[in-house]
């Protein structure tokens, strides 16, 4: 199964509505700080975890507690929406998550995965579909997953000679 495409509305800091092809070789995303390259990785999660992963605890210490939706305007009402676009062996199958403007932190959400054969799963048949497929619950994807790029240099610089040299090539 690959990714295809992230298609993000109102979700942390991507206001409107973003696309975001994922179907190259390597895809590489590179801007400034703070200008929520993460929030597309929390994106994937959440679409296809849900609430779990914004639960204090959950996942890396940088984003605990995290909220959905970075309010700008007091009068939106535009749902907080990601959808992952998946190429699996019979055709394209597109995973939705979303959650209305004016949910509390913690409110419902609507999952919704459409299959190549046009069928809408929803809730319990949804859930089925994804561990049919394989993939992985949230606590096997996090154990893989979930680590913070400063844990990562940590470990680069702290365990061998050659790893002090290669963490100098990689951050001057």
């Amino acid at each position: 199964m690959m990714p295809l495409a992230l298609t993000l509305s109102h979700f942390r800091g991507w206001n409107n509505q973003h696309r975001v092809p994922l179907n190259a070789s390597i895809t590489s995303i590179v801007a400034e700080n703070a200008r929520d390259k993460g929030s597309l990785l929390n994106a994937i999660e959440w679409c296809l975890f849900g609430a779990v992963v914004t639960k204090k605890g959950a996942g890396i210490d940088e984003r605990q507690d995290w909220e959905l939706r970075t309010r700008v305007e007091t009068d939106d009402i535009e749902p907080t929406a990601v959808a992952l676009e998946l190429e699996t062996a019979e055709a394209p199958t597109l995973i939705t998550r979303q959650r209305s403007a004016n949910a509390k932190l913690r409110g419902a959400d609507q999952f919704t995965i459409k299959v190549p054969n046009g069928a809408v799963l929803t809730e319990g048949s949804a859930e089925s579909w994804l561990i049919e497929s394989g993939i992985p619950d949230w606590e096997t994807y996090r154990r893989a997953h979930c680590f913070h790029q400063e844990a990562a240099r940590q470990r680069v610089v702290s365990t061998t000679e050659r790893s002090a040299i290669l963490a100098a090539l990689l951050w001057p």
